[in-house]
């Protein structure tokens, strides 16, 4: 075997090595895992609703997923990684809507997203793109629905919005 082939093989075997151990550091430090430890993921998908393939959810610690799967019904949503492969390393979490305490407009380089902060975890928030809000606003309305805040930087705290009967 040629040296080429060998710096070749030794670089793939590098990269292969080093991969698994890049993602399983950004699920950790970017705090996926964290909040799927508090908020873990159902192991039966709900009926009904709306499912939703490769969203972008961004969490406060920096970690980025571009291609979640959300699935959303009148209980909350449920966030996973469509590849099984990655699912060992982002767990799948269930985030119930009557655990989100607030919601504030906020611009991500240049999309306006909103930033949902849930009750067990108030130093983690997720943001979610606007379009995906609506769409999950449409799906869920009020049951677990807040005043959507109307301009960057706004706020609606969900908690004194909720009556009893919204809260299930």
């Amino acid at each position: 075997m040629s040296r080429e082939a060998i710096n070749w093989l030794l670089i793939a075997a590098t990269i292969l090595t080093l991969s698994p151990v890049a993602v399983y550091l950004d699920a950790l430090l970017g705090g996926w895992r964290t909040l799927a430890a508090k908020y873990p993921g159902l192991a039966k998908q709900r009926p009904g609703g709306l499912r939703l393939g490769w969203q972008t959810i961004n969490l406060e610690n920096g970690g980025s997923r571009n291609g979640a799967t959300v699935a959303v019904h009148r209980d909350g949503m449920q966030l996973e990684m469509p590849l099984p492969i990655l699912r060992l390393l982002y767990p799948s979490m269930f985030l119930p809507g009557k655990e989100i305490i607030s919601a504030v407009r906020v611009r991500w380089v240049l999309v306006d997203c909103v930033r949902l902060t849930f009750a067990k975890s108030p130093d983690e928030p997720i943001t979610i793109y606007t379009s995906l809000e609506r769409k999950i606003f449409n799906v869920v309305g009020p049951v677990w629905s807040y005043a959507i805040p109307s301009g960057i930087g706004a706020e609606s705290t969900v908690a004194s919005k909720l009556t009893a009967t919204q809260r299930l």
